[in-house]
């Protein structure tokens, strides 16, 4: 069965060379196994066999965005996914782009964890966390072990030990501890060896009364009985200035 859909690609796509679909976008995509290879046909008559579907729903699609660096945020790209062969046929609209408002205005919207995740991201490259450092540059986001689940962020501290970083967008419940814990086991067993690994877990502030929270209460139980994990949250916030140039001008 063939879906049809067209997308405006983000900052976000383009720097970390993947799709990334809304909810509806995704839906045919459901239809695949995450993790799964597809193959990208593309209306330049170039075609890829290293494309995947990650866990949230994304096509990671490396050496395409790599031929196809030229793309920039705004470009219209259609979408025709056939789920009985892994077939995606992509074409590419170099001209026909949104206009920097409504760019502008998707970039305000609340952040999902993909989001956060690349800002924590370039935070790590910029060594601005903690002084961590990415496993394997660009490799260690998202990293796949192909076994056990999609690693959010996976990291190296001063004392080469890994570190494996989990990013939910709201308060979680303590079913996040078991879920890092089998990557941080995995981690240990094929890629630690004699190296120390621990886990952070970083959720969503919503509220102010966080300290006395529920699941947050919980979440801290759970964390307690493993010394290697810890739990930070993130607040976002946005500013808005007056610009004082205007005023002065009227």
């Amino acid at each position: 069965m063939n879906h049809k859909f067209s997308k405006s690609l983000t900052d976000s796509d383009v720097r970390y060379k993947f799709f990334a679909l809304n909810k509806l976008q995704a839906e045919p995509l459901g239809k695949l196994e995450e993790n799964r290879n597809v193959k990208l046909e593309c209306s330049d008559n170039t075609d890829y066999n290293t494309a995947y579907i990650d866990t949230n729903r994304r096509i990671r699609a490396t050496d395409f965005f790599n031929d196809h660096n030229w793309l920039t945020a705004g470009t219209m790209v259609e979408f025709e996914i056939n789920t009985d062969t892994n077939i995606i046929r992509i074409s590419i609209d170099s001209e026909n782009t949104e206009n920097e408002e409504t760019t502008i205005e998707k970039e305000l919207t609340p952040a999902l964890e993909s989001e956060v995740r690349d800002f924590l991201a370039n935070m790590i490259k910029k060594r601005e966390f903690d002084n961590l450092e990415l496993y394997q540059g660009i490799q260690g986001i998202e990293y796949n072990t192909k076994e056990v689940g999609v690693i959010d962020i996976l990291c190296i501290d001063q004392n080469k030990d890994f570190v494996v970083i989990e990013i939910k967008k709201f308060k979680e419940s303590d079913k996040v501890v078991g879920q890092i814990q089998r990557y941080m086991g995995w981690v240990k067993k094929n890629l630690a060896t004699d190296k120390k690994v621990r886990g952070i877990i970083i959720i969503q502030n919503q509220e102010d009364d966080y300290e006395s929270d529920k699941q947050v209460k919980y979440l801290r139980y759970a964390i307690a009985a493993n010394p290697n994990i810890s739990l930070k949250f993130y607040k976002m916030s946005i500013s808005l200035l007056n610009d004082k140039i205007s005023s002065d001008i009227k």
